[in-house]
């Protein structure tokens, strides 16, 4: 009599542990994009930036501010960062714009993938596939690509 009630218990909170996993949930994800110019020693690679855990925390910071919405604020723990390219010569000292060294920058392009669970919140980034950074540089443009097919949900 008890194992019965034991196994039932155990098959009851099974079925509880699997239905508030993340994993049933439906997830939504976009791929972000955002080219910047950064102060970068001679030699800086893309895996270097990625490398320092305090840097990655900063350009989720970054993502995260530049996707204000009316709706929601995406926190950096819905980016996971998982490229960065700098797409200048690597070994080249850095010129600003009149041409010499002194404080100068390199763009490097981030690549990070979004994911939302809220249907919501999904669509309206969907329907916003540029973003500008407001601010001092509104020049800075994050980029939006759908990886979930959101054509099902128009």
């Amino acid at each position: 009599m008890q194992i019965g009630a034991l196994m039932k218990t155990v098959l009851v909170l099974s079925l509880l542990h699997s239905s508030q996993g993340q994993e049933d949930l439906p997830a939504w994800r976009f791929r972000a994009t955002l080219v910047d110019t950064l102060h970068l020693p001679p030699g800086a690679q893309g895996s270097d930036l990625l490398a320092d855990t305090t840097f990655r925390e900063f350009v989720r910071n970054l993502f995260s501010g530049a996707m204000v919405l009316p709706m929601i604020h995406i926190p950096p723990s819905a980016f996971v960062l998982e490229n960065a390219t700098v797409l200048e010569d690597v070994y080249a000292e850095a010129i600003n714009a009149h041409g010499g060294v002194g404080q100068g920058k390199k763009s490097v392009r981030f690549e990070a993938v979004l994911t939302v669970a809220s249907r919501a919140v999904a669509m309206e980034i969907w329907r916003m596939p540029m973003l500008s950074l407001a601010g001092l540089a509104p020049w800075r443009k994050l980029h939006i690509q759908a990886i979930t097919d959101m054509s099902i949900y128009q």
